[in-house]
């Protein structure tokens, strides 16, 4: 679903949901109102405090947006990001940047590769691995096991996660992330790596270069007023968290 554009997005939840009305698992009004980011996020965070990360880090709002967002966020393999605007990276620098764990950013050409990975994974950093150019090999075999999320969990001594990277067994910090990025906009994945990864096309929307545009001249020209929406915006994240944290 992530590796389709947004009109063919649109198209197949519209089938899906006729289908689940046909079948009477589905109202009327629950068609017209029924969201795919607000299931995949808002059902877990009712104070929507993922929104307004996002909206702090200044991503567009429109639905092809979030919904991509969303699933990078939630996926099980690792996301494979089609991204020829450079949008994604700037995201998940931003993101790492606010959850204090930085991006580590590397080549899938890199002679140590394989040790900058085992170091993310071991240390809790977000990794993200660049294939520049459009001949196969997205996913390096080493990394195969990482981005397919095949964790084990040992048995020797202290229970804990691992993962084998480059033929070693390599402990899987919470906060570890793995992303694979191409500035490619129709690369040529081949089915032996699109099985290890989730594909997201991060082609912008008409809607959100329009949420971009706006966003920068509101800047631009009322400068104070930005800083002050981001303020409160910050605000109302960090009550929304503490919130969220006693459970009220």
């Amino acid at each position: 679903f992530g590796f389709l554009p947004a009109v063919a997005r649109d198209t197949l939840l519209d089938l899906w949901l006729q289908r689940f009305q046909d079948a009477k698992l589905l109202a009327p009004e629950a068609r017209r109102g029924f969201s795919v980011v607000d299931h995949l996020v808002s059902a877990q965070d009712p104070l929507r405090l993922e929104h307004r990360r996002w909206e702090a880090l200044g991503v567009p709002t429109d639905r092809h947006t979030l919904l991509n967002l969303a699933i990078i966020m939630r996926c099980r393999r690792a996301p494979l990001l089609i991204d020829p605007h450079a949008y994604g990276v700037g995201w998940l620098r931003k993101m790492g940047q606010s959850v204090n764990l930085g991006l580590m950013e590397m080549k899938t050409w890199d002679h140590d590769l394989d040790s900058k990975v085992r170091f993310a994974c071991s240390e809790g950093h977000w990794a993200l691995v660049e294939h520049r150019t459009d001949g196969g090999g997205f996913v390096p075999p080493f990394l195969r096991a990482v981005a397919a999320n095949h964790v084990a969990i040992s048995r020797k001594g202290v229970r804990r996660r691992e993962v084998v990277i480059g033929g070693i067994a390599t402990p899987v910090h919470p906060d570890f992330r793995l992303y694979f990025v191409t500035s490619h906009q129709n690369p040529k994945i081949r089915p032996g790596d699109a099985v290890w990864v989730t594909l997201v096309d991060l082609a912008p929307t008409p809607e959100g270069v329009e949420d971009l545009i706006a966003a920068a001249l509101f800047e631009a020209h009322t400068p104070q007023v930005a800083y002050a929406m981001k303020e409160h915006l910050e605000r109302y994240i960090s009550s929304a968290a503490e919130l969220d944290r006693l459970d009220v």
